[in-house]
């Protein structure tokens, strides 16, 4: 069994979402990270820093905090004239989500 490295995971999540991603409200996209990690690898370990810290609940409530939770709505209009909404979430958000399930999956 391989032990599981939260910083390579993160890397290879990131690196492997699609390309064309939408800004959230903060203006990040995955599209940025990604590009910030293809260029700086080194990059991720600041990145995870923050995550652990908003997965540990030390984000004290506030404008950070909504913001850090917030999402975009986006309506798409799909070929038979229905209208599909989406929304588009902060993307450090996600990978603190991320990094969650898969340090906790064995117990969820």
């Amino acid at each position: 069994m391989t032990r599981w490295n939260p910083l390579t995971e993160t890397v290879c999540h990131i690196l492997g979402k699609k390309c064309g991603s939408s800004c959230a409200p903060c203006g990040q996209s995955h599209d940025r990270y990604r590009d910030l990690l293809q260029r700086d690898p080194d990059a991720i370990h600041p990145l995870t820093s923050l995550c652990n810290l908003a997965a540990g609940g030390n984000l004290a409530n506030g404008p950070e905090r909504l913001a850090l939770v917030a999402g975009k709505g986006t309506v798409l209009i799909e070929s038979n004239g229905d209208a599909r909404p989406i929304v588009t979430e902060e993307p450090l958000w996600h990978y603190v989500g991320y990094l969650l399930v898969r340090a906790f999956r064995a117990t969820i």
